[in-house]
């Protein structure tokens, strides 16, 4: 918002408005009116329409008038477009038009009446192809709860009519992947012993030519070389004049992926992945068709653009005193306490007063119940009262005023009403000398005490609640999105009251670089001082290590030497008292002076979690991610969607950048609608924004995308009918019968399944027909479907079938954050000048414990290798002698071990810090090349596997005799060894330089409902990085786990051998 607007805001305006209408009123066209700008649209409107009721009207439009006046909504024009009042509680003058006429000299301003538009059949087709898509019905859940979501549905057409209009077809259709940092030096090394030119082989049908190219030459100079002959002749086509390198494009064999745009070979993803993995650099050259913009829908019309404005704290006093009346009244003059009436509950007949059952604690007629009141400000809790215990029953009557310790002028914006629902057994019920039972939480719900439009809200509410269900954990307020239960003949009902007043009350809107805060001595401590030390200690502890009041006190006392670093920013912020108007303002403007280019990635992500929900904070690291390339923010983008949860309105900063970049690239695209639909299966409270966010997205992907998508949830709907048959059919034992290949068989071919479809873990690869012959169903009480199909890339060099597994009734979010988690941890290493060889396989879940796993190719279990020779080996060099049958040759062999010791190690240190549990010889997988990795992760943090309640796991990860025996270092500790331990450290110590990214990643991931990613699982990471430990110690740490993994070798070999002899009793 400008300067000039700002200043036209200061006094009340009276505006000259023609009012243009869809009939004649006393045979004119228009009315013109004096509004005074200090009236909501509403009050407005509504004095406007009492006018036109009261003329004499054309007999020929009466029948139309008499519409309510609800039908009609308010337009204007400018530069070509129209734009819709939507809010009718905005004040008039704030209203971007006014601006507009003000600037330009328009007077009277022209606003236009026009009936709202009904829906078309083909926009109930296209909703109804959406809802499909999203997986829910969006206009029911708008019409369940307030009008938030519909106003954010609105809104936020102008940033996909923004981003629309700005992206570039060919970029969208033709997306280059490039990274966005450097190449690794071990990368550059690679290409320097190659004489520092890369090799790459072009072909065009079924022609080929090799030629050697520059790690900095891009894509377009490499084309014009190529036809220009400077690569030799030209053996693919018969051109060679340079100007037909614009008819062609690199696209890389068998992928959607395309090498294009000004940027150096080496730096597209795809190349560096050919160079890690030394696989040889295949691209297609593809005639390149004219490209157009995809086909989307008509949209809805654009908003006014200050939609939700109101004006500063000076502002709305000086309207107060300017118009002689009292309009809108500002937040920071009401200086009374918050205040509640918990007026009472009522269960409608059908709902379970106890939804857990009527065990201990409080369940049925011993139980009391009380409500709990809390005011919060994301995990910060401001304030709490609570009511008297009654008892439980259909319906509870409270009717008290109870009164918070905090001012109605120092709520921030964000800040949420929730409200508990707590039982109790009686006390006179409980048994001689035993102490009272804990309270058991039995319903909630969140309400935010400003909304969207900055409007305190005032008078009653009735709130359908959310129940807590058997098992499930208690969640955390502040990752509770305000919105009631949808669901509502099913859920309890709260009756509240909140106090009220003759006028809206409004938060202001902050001048921006003005703050009138006092003027006070800055203090700083001396560098190196005692003082000093201690501060950088507090600043530099990992993001869940305690902070206890007096040391936040202190934080925030020498808040000044804290402006130093970046890496301070969340300490300070977590000494911000939110429940204080002065201390917020400072922070804000204090916060203004910090440049976002100081900010690591990792603070920007530490920021969006739940402690933080203040709107200038998240717009800063909002701000950070948009300077991100996009391959960054999928590497992140798990967490990025998690952080929705915590934005306290629908409509914010975040879920604007997350849908503007989605719209700009089809990759980061694919996977935000992948995400945000298993989550909308999955988290009902998070259901109604997702849906929303999602389908802004979707409005503006366009058709071709579209289709895609339709095809992959066509794909795993037929799947999921499958999946639930074989599992009716062969029943929950892990065993397979004889004929479970046939029946699947015969159950695929009852399906739809359709013809081309892209892989929702891999967008780049298209999967065609299905092999049916080659589908079977894998040993396990879920039932995994291995399915293959052809592929439908014609350029593909690869003639072996698609392989990938569908789960039906597994939740596949833990494996996705694991799998997630190793691709951040390659990337450290990478940062690190490490190559640990990690194999982090697709995986992705669709639905409601569905999903589908990527099959890894030439790879087998650990166990199979087993039984290949001969069942329990007898000595230790039986993987050894599997792997040197593989690699014959002894550079490959080579090869081969050093891959091994390097995703050995690699793989030890990951599952190490990500405490991942039930490690043995069927999830413990080895390719022919010699590349060790892990699958299966369902057990994670530290929650290990027992048999009879006695752990059968003795050793922090796996290093068996049988790894042992591939490095040479059975018998003796060999040099191949050291080099092993030695990679260990680097690996360990890289990931603890980290450390806070790590947890906070996981932090991030506490909302999902996982049952072991909580708070207290997440200490086992922090035990793990040793968060505490010098770096010297933590290197000795380190090294004495791998001791004791190497003498307690034994008991994983046991462990193995008798899961092998397990296994083959049951298949």
């Amino acid at each position: 918002m400008n300067d000039r607007f700002d200043d036209r805001f200061s006094t009340v305006q009276t505006i000259t408005v023609e009012f243009v209408l869809p009939f004649k009123v006393s045979g004119q066209q228009s009315i013109t009116r004096d509004v005074q700008g200090t009236l909501s649209v509403d009050q407005v409107w509504n004095s406007f329409w009492s006018d036109v009721m009261t003329c004499t009207m054309d007999s020929e439009c009466y029948v139309i008038i008499t519409a309510p006046p609800d039908s009609y909504a308010l337009y204007y024009e400018a530069e070509g477009r129209t734009y819709e009042i939507y809010d009718r509680q905005q004040i008039f003058q704030t209203l971007d038009c006014v601006r507009r006429w003000g600037t330009r000299g328009f007077s009277p301003g022209r606003i236009l009446v026009r009936e709202r538009p009904k829906p078309t059949p083909r926009g109930q087709r296209f909703q109804e192809e959406l809802d499909y898509l999203i997986g829910a019905k969006v206009e029911a859940l708008c019409l369940a709860g307030d009008d938030e979501l519909e106003f954010t549905r609105r809104r936020l057409a102008a940033v996909r009519a923004a981003e629309l209009e700005r992206r570039d077809p060919f970029a969208y259709a033709l997306e280059p992947w490039v990274a966005s940092q450097p190449p690794a030096a071990y990368l550059e090394e690679r290409i320097a012993k190659n004489g520092g030119l890369l090799d790459i082989t072009l072909h065009l049908a079924s022609r080929q030519q090799s030629i050697q190219v520059s790690p900095k030459d891009s894509p377009r100079e490499i084309a014009l070389g190529f036809f220009s002959g400077v690569y030799g002749h030209n053996e693919l086509l018969r051109h060679s004049e340079p100007e037909h390198a614009e008819c062609f494009v690199f696209k890389v064999c068998g992928r959607d992926e395309y090498i294009q745009g000004p940027y150096p070979i080496v730096d597209f993803v795809w190349v560096r992945r050919c160079v890690k993995k030394n696989e040889k650099i295949h691209l297609a050259v593809a005639q390149l068709q004219d490209v157009a913009a995809e086909e989307t829908e008509d949209d809805w019309p654009l908003l006014d653009n200050c939609d939700g404005a109101t004006g500063t704290a000076e502002e709305l006093s000086l309207w107060r005193s300017d118009a002689g009346q009292l309009c809108t009244l500002s937040l920071w003059d009401c200086n009374r306490f918050l205040r509640v009436n918990v007026r009472g509950i009522e269960f409608p007949p059908g709902v379970a007063l106890c939804p857990q059952g009527g065990g201990g604690g409080g369940g049925g007629g011993d139980a009391e119940v009380y409500v709990q009141a809390g005011v919060y400000h994301g995990k910060v809790r401001l304030a709490s009262v609570m009511t008297s215990k009654r008892p439980l029953q259909e319906e509870i009557v409270w009717g008290d005023w109870l009164e918070f310790g905090i001012r109605m002028k120092d709520l921030p914006l964000g800040a949420c009403l929730n409200l508990s629902l707590y039982s109790v057994r009686r006390s006179g019920l409980l048994p001689s000398g035993s102490r009272s039972l804990e309270a058991r939480l039995l319903h909630y719900v969140n309400m935010t005490l400003i909304d969207h439009r900055s409007l305190l809200r005032q008078g009653e509410f009735v709130l359908y609640m959310w129940p807590l269900q058997q098992g499930q954990r208690a969640p955390d307020p502040s990752a509770l999105p305000s919105g009631a239960n949808p669901e509502q003949e099913r859920a309890a009902v709260v009756s509240v009251l909140l106090d009220t007043y003759d006028c809206p009350v409004a938060l202001p809107r902050s001048q921006a670089g003005v703050f009138h805060m006092p003027e006070r001595a800055k203090r700083f401590f001396a560098e190196g001082s005692v003082q000093d030390e201690f501060l950088k200690h507090l600043v530099n502890v990992d993001p869940l290590s305690p902070v206890e009041a007096p040391e936040l006190a202190l934080l925030w006392q020498m808040r000044d030497s804290l402006s130093r670093t970046a890496q301070s920013l969340p300490r300070l912020l977590r000494a911000v008292d939110w429940g204080s108007l002065e201390c917020v303002r400072e922070t804000h403007g204090f916060l203004q002076h910090w440049s976002m280019t100081d900010f690591d990635l990792s603070i920007a992500m530490e920021l969006l979690d739940g402690n933080f929900v203040d709107g200038f904070v998240r717009r800063m690291a909002v701000e950070r991610l948009a300077a991100s390339g996009n391959d960054e923010i999928l590497l992140f983008l798990l967490q990025l969607v998690q952080a929705l949860k915590f934005e306290p309105y629908h409509d914010s900063p975040l879920a604007r950048f997350l849908i503007q970049r989605a719209l700009r690239s089809k990759r980061l695209g694919h996977f935000f609608f992948w995400f945000l639909r298993s989550e909308i299966a999955v988290c009902a409270q998070s259901r109604a924004r997702f849906a929303v966010l999602l389908e802004a997205y979707l409005r503006g992907c366009g058709r071709a995308t579209l289709h895609n998508f339709v095809q992959q949830v066509k794909l795993i709907d037929s799947l999921r009918i499958v999946g639930d048959k074989m599992q009716l059919q062969l029943g929950n034992l892990y065993n397979v019968p004889p004929n479970a290949a046939s029946e699947l068989q015969d159950n695929l071919e009852r399906v739809v399944i359709p013809g081309v479809f892209q892989l929702p873990y891999d967008p780049c690869v298209r999967a065609g027909t299905i092999v049916i012959e080659k589908c079977k169903v894998l040993a396990s009480k879920k039932k995994p479907l291995w399915l293959e199909f052809h592929r439908a890339d014609s350029t593909s060099l690869d003639d072996s079938n698609v392989k990938l597994i569908f789960k039906n009734g597994d939740d596949l979010r833990q494996d996705m954050l694991i799998l997630q988690t190793l691709n951040i941890m390659d990337s450290i290493w990478d940062s690190e000048g490490l190559d640990l060889c990690l194999l982090p396989y697709g995986c992705i879940a669709t639905g409601y414990n569905t999903g589908v796993i990527e099959v890894v190719p030439n790879a087998h279990t650990v166990a199979s290798i087993q039984v290949e020779k001969g069942g329990i080996p007898r000595n230790e060099g039986y993987l050894k002698t599997w792997l040197d049958e593989q690699m014959p040759l002894a550079g490959q062999n080579l090869q081969a071990v050093e891959k091994f010791m390097h995703s050995c190690a690699g793989y030890c240190m990951a599952t190490y810090v990500l405490g991942i549990g039930d490690r043995h010889n069927e999830n413990i997988m080895i390719t022919k090349n010699g590349n060790l990795f892990h699958i299966d992760f369902g057990h994670i943090l530290g929650n290990i596997k027992k048999f009879w309640g006695v752990s059968r796991e003795r050793v922090p990860f796996v290093l068996t005799p049988d790894f042992l025996c591939i490095l040479g270092a059975h018998k003796n500790k060999n040099l191949y060894f050291q080099r092993f331990v030695d990679t260990c450290c680097r690996a360990y110590l890289a990931l603890r330089r980290h450390k806070n990214l790590l947890i906070t990643l996981f932090n991030m991931m506490a909302t999902t409902g996982m049952p072991e990613v909580t708070p207290r699982d997440i200490e086992h990471m922090r035990e793990a990085l040793v968060v505490r430990a010098t770096e010297a110690d933590a290197e000795a740490h380190i090294r004495s786990e791998i001791e004791h993994c190497i003498d307690k070798g034994w008991t994983v070999q046991v462990n193995w051998w008798m899961h092998l002899l397990a296994s083959r009793k049951t298949t």
